[in-house]
């Protein structure tokens, strides 16, 4: 194998890619004395694996084996092996991209930045991370469209592509689940020394993050998938309905064939001459009539609409339902001239209520002048005389109700 050694203010880190070069293990194992095992253990090992340990000191250390994808080929996964006590992370990756990619910006700073092996680790994890989330809005992409295409025609192999949307975000949460656990077994081990980095505190907001971006990919999942359960329900419901019709409108014509086709010599209307026809008029009346009858009950629907004429009155009800641009623009033109008539309004209101309160009191003055002459005229009548004395009557006040009582009991 070949090594890379880079050496950091309070750390070291080794990187080591396959070769066929001896030289190098036996360095390794000179240098390295407590790697001998772990170099052991990795060599046919590729599945994920994740063990935290304690050196003769007691030191704590993690190591294991993370299966990532490579980049550029999503569709492959390989073995990345790593061990990190505090002041030493080795790596044994699959081939040099992976370490290309940490000298790229930002990870080439954030690395430096590392004041310990343990954060250098954090920060590869946050790399990983990071082709995982593209990966990630790929699939989102891939997922809209499958929205998109069950939306406009639920075909019916779309509840293959919806299973193989699950399946891609299985292997996804496979390929996440081994680095939350890195995470985890890190801050066992380590404790809060690491707790409180940068590195740290990056790398556990985007596992929260995708954590959050997986939950909702999968809610998605499930719903499209109760859609589709919901749909083909529907769609079965509505074959067994519309055969049912059919049936019970062939009844008729079921029964007429099996009567009339018997082998007997003597069948009603067989020997007529209008026989055939008279059978085909009664069949046809009472299928109409059953028909009419299902047609009435409500019991047929739109399953005798054609898919053409059945698109066109949803859309007519959706357009009554849903007011158009031209009714909206309308109504908020009312609205505007109605708020600018509001005080015309209120002026008219008020003159028309000055009007009529004005007509009240004038009706009310001519009650009074007509009650006054009405009892005047009353009064006259009880003595005749009193009609010459005009004088006398218009100066004489009219006599009140309670004084015609009084006169009344005498």
């Amino acid at each position: 194998m070949t090594i890379r050694h880079l050496r950091y203010p309070g750390w070291a880190w080794y990187v080591l890619l396959p070769s066929l070069d001896l030289s190098a293990d036996a360095y390794v194992r000179r240098e390295l004395p407590m790697l001998a095992g772990w170099l052991a253990s990795t060599s046919d090992r590729k599945v994920n694996h994740i063990a935290v340990s304690e050196l003769l000191e007691g030191e704590p250390a993690i190591h294991g084996t993370l299966m990532i994808e490579q980049p550029g080929l999503r569709a492959q996964t390989s073995p990345l092996h790593f061990w990190t006590d505090r002041r030493t992370l080795v790596l044994l990756p699959p081939d040099a991209a992976l370490v290309s990619l940490l000298q790229l910006p930002p990870w080439q700073s954030r690395i430096e930045r590392c004041d310990s092996a343990p954060e250098a680790l954090f920060v590869l994890l946050q790399a990983l991370l990071d082709e995982f989330h593209d990966g990630l809005d790929l699939f989102e992409q891939r997922l809209s469209g499958l929205e998109q295409a069950m939306q406009s025609r639920n075909r019916a192999d779309l509840l293959d592509e919806i299973f193989d949307r699950r399946y891609e975000l299985l292997h996804r949460n496979h390929l996440f689940m081994p680095i939350r656990e890195i995470e985890g077994a890190a801050r066992e081990a380590f404790l809060e020394t690491i707790a409180g980095t940068e590195p740290a505190q990056r790398l556990q907001h985007r596992i929260e993050r995708i954590e959050a971006l997986m939950q909702h990919y999968s809610a998605e999942i499930d719903t499209l998938i109760s859609m589709d359960d919901a749909i083909a329900s529907f769609r079965g419901n509505d074959i067994m309905k519309t055969l049912t019709i059919f049936t019970a409108l062939f009844t008729p014509a079921t029964v007429a064939g099996a009567l009339w086709g018997m082998n007997f010599r003597r069948i009603p209307w067989s020997a007529e001459p209008i026989g055939f026809l008279l059978i085909c008029a009664v069949v046809t009346a009472f299928t109409l009539a059953i028909y009419i009858w299902l047609w009435r009950k409500g019991w047929t629907g739109d399953l005798l609409l054609s898919r053409r004429r059945r698109r066109t009155s949803e859309a007519r009800q959706r357009s009554r339902q849903l007011p158009s641009g031209r009714m909206v623009e309308r109504s908020r033109k009312a609205v505007a001239q109605g708020e600018r008539d509001a005080p015309r309004r209120a002026d008219a209101s008020r003159q028309a209520n000055a009007s009529r309160e004005t007509d009240a009191s004038r009706r009310a003055d001519a009650w009074r002048e007509n009650d006054a002459s009405r009892r005047a005229d009353a009064w006259c009548e009880t003595d005749p005389s009193r009609r010459t004395d005009t004088s006398r009557l218009e100066e004489q006040p009219l006599p009140s109700r309670l004084s015609r009582h009084r006169r009344g009991r005498r």
